[in-house]
């Protein structure tokens, strides 16, 4: 199952579950993803997820994102976040 939920500012904050009989570890039982529409707010909540968690990927331009990273934030939840690449 997934859900995407608009945000006030203009992003969307995504999550699926895992399929049925996939090993998982706490925190890692569901993908979560934030995606905004700029880049300063993309850093802005990657940074503050990242202060007390762990870098999983670091922000950088992707083939779907202009700026896309992977962090696990202190409580062990793993976070996605991104920005929307725009059509150009």
């Amino acid at each position: 199952m997934n859900a995407s939920f608009e945000l006030p500012y203009g992003g969307v904050f995504m999550f699926s579950d895992n399929f049925p009989g996939m090993f998982f570890s706490i925190g890692e039982q569901i993908s979560t993803a934030l995606i905004f529409d700029n880049e300063e707010e993309t850093r802005h909540v990657f940074n503050q997820l990242s202060d007390d968690g762990n870098i999983l990927m670091e922000l950088q331009e992707t083939f779907w994102s202009s700026l896309y990273g992977n962090v696990v934030d202190g409580y062990g939840n793993q976070w996605q976040i991104s920005t929307e690449l725009k059509n150009k």
